[in-house]
This record gives C-alpha cells, structure tokens and sequence, in this order.
C-alpha cells in the first residue's frame, strides 16, 4: 500500500517538473514581442529588441535586447528594464561586436541589465 503511495507522488512531482520545465522553456524562447530583429553578417548570431508588456497597467514594458545563436531557440537578455519612454535600437558595427543605443535612458528604468560580453560577441552601448 505505501509504494503505491510513494510512487503516486513520485509521478505527480514528475509531472510538475515537466510541467515546469516546458513553462520557463516558453518564456525564454517566445515571450514579449519583438520590435526589431537584425543578424550578425556572419549569420550565426541574431539581436532582437523585444518588449513584454504582461505586468500591470502601472508598470512600463519590460524592454530589452536579446542575443541568440543561429540553431539555439534560447535568448540572452544582454540589456533591459522596465520602460517608461526610452527609444532602443540595434545595429551590427562588426562580425562579432554590437551597438546598442539608447535614447531617453533616463526612463528605462527597475532592474538594468546591462552586459558588455556575451559568448564572442561584444557590446558597445551609446546611452543619452
């Protein structure tokens, strides 16, 4: 009577798990919407400027710039916050090296992430 106890929650923790698993899968590989998407001109590395709006009406878009490898659905967030009026925009000045330039900066805002290395890829920033 008690393995079959035992192995009823060992399913149902299974299955959380899983359940888990595919929801944070979802959220790093489709969340927000993307306003802007450029590849590198080797090809193999994509930026996207993403928004996602799913917080309360008070709160701003959490806005960002995202990174991913040519067959890796996974994104990076290298540069983001909560937005409040900032202008972002993205351009490849390099095979391996992005600018990131953001106007109003001042209003991006809760949380910053700002990076200046991901993988082989290095990131300028122009911030007014």
């Amino acid at each position: 009577m008690r393995s079959v106890w035992a192995r009823g929650c060992a399913v149902s923790i299974a299955v959380l798990a899983v359940t888990i698993g595919l929801a944070v899968l979802y959220l790093r590989t489709s969340a927000g919407r993307t306003v802007r998407r450029v590849q590198n001109q080797d090809g193999d590395v994509t930026a996207e400027v993403n928004m996602d709006c799913s917080s309360a009406a008070t709160d701003g878009c959490y806005t960002g710039v995202l990174l991913r490898t040519r067959y890796n659905p996974i994104r990076h967030y290298v540069f983001a916050g909560l937005d409040y009026g900032a202008k972002i925009t993205i351009a490849w000045v390099g095979p391996r090296e992005l600018l990131i330039t953001c106007q109003d900066c001042s209003k991006l805002s809760g949380g910053n992430i700002k990076e200046r290395i991901w993988r082989s890829v290095t990131i300028r920033y122009e911030i007014s």
